[in-house]
């Protein structure tokens, strides 16, 4: 949108082999910056090198092996025809195109849609199709947004399980609004906030660099939190969100001696996870599971 700015100073390198998921409190800036990586959209500035290639000279090129999942269908026609006029759009053959889909529907357990039409199909069918259109190309690079619609458990646990398998050959970047699709699937995460990448590498490696060690977490009384924080050193980072602090403790930082400090009847220690680095950039999280304790 010309005069605003969604994404801003983005500086990132993914690695062939990678599963790179990123989070941000709002889905437009998320889903922005998937949509510049997989060339859907043209970023304003800069330079996006795919495979060694520069997509403002090699668009076409870098196109032939990536694939997005993209929930949009031509009506008129069947499953299959869709599905066959995706493959004829990549120049494969008749007999690699026609095998390609019956291996990657049955992958998926869809084949039974084939002479259906999408538009007669549930969410989670959808999704599958959609899914199984992205993968008959065979992509070296699939981009996919955690879907936004409601799906049941067990449909849940398949896709990730699915997931869990294509990035084993593929290189997976995707943008998610669970922790769930965070922990199972990426062995990198991107939080954005404010449209800038705030902390992007390893989970691990970002847990123990920028949240820290141990993490407090307790509910405050109004009238006691100022007295409280005044009472913490500079060095100590914490986090409030509604009426419980977050306390995120760095190597040499005692908890003992925060705990004695500590009035509440609902005090936690635990380890640190994602929620946590969620937490030190975004003011109010919407994080769809509990946070992993």
């Amino acid at each position: 949108m010309k005069g605003k700015s969604i994404l801003d100073g983005i500086h990132l390198q993914i690695e062939e082999g990678d599963a790179v998921g990123f989070y941000a409190p709002d889905q437009e800036s998320q889903n922005t910056l998937i949509d510049v990586l997989s060339t859907s959209e043209i970023q304003s500035a800069g330079d996006l090198y795919i495979n060694g290639l520069n997509t403002r000279f090699d668009l076409k090129r870098v196109k032939r092996i990536l694939s997005s999942v993209i929930y949009a269908f031509d009506n008129e026609l069947s499953v299959n025809q869709n599905l066959l006029l995706h493959a004829k759009f990549f120049e494969m053959d008749p007999l690699t195109r026609e095998k390609k889909i019956i291996d990657t529907m049955r992958f998926l357990d869809i084949e039974e849609l084939l002479p259906l039409n999408p538009k007669n199909l549930n969410s989670f069918d959808l999704f599958r199709l959609s899914l199984a259109r992205a993968l008959i190309t065979s992509p070296k690079i699939l981009f996919i947004c955690e879907p936004w619609f409601d799906l049941q458990r067990e449909q849940k646990a398949f896709i990730l399980e699915i997931l869990e398998e294509i990035k084993e050959s593929t290189t997976l970047i995707f943008a998610a609004k669970s922790l769930e699709w965070l922990h199972r699937l990426a062995n990198k995460v991107g939080v954005i906030n404010q449209g800038k990448i705030k902390d992007f590498g390893p989970p691990q490696i970002l847990l123990k660099t920028q949240v820290g060690l141990e993490v407090i977490e307790f509910v405050y009384r109004e009238d006691e939190i100022d007295y409280f924080i005044g009472r913490l050193h500079k060095d100590y980072d914490y986090h409030m969100i509604e009426d419980r602090l977050f306390l995120f403790l760095k190597p040499g930082q005692d908890s003992k001696k925060i705990l004695e400090m500590i009035n509440s009847d609902e005090v936690i220690i635990r380890k640190p996870d994602l929620s946590d680095l969620l937490i030190r950039h975004v003011a109010k999280p919407d994080l769809k599971e509990t946070p992993y304790v």
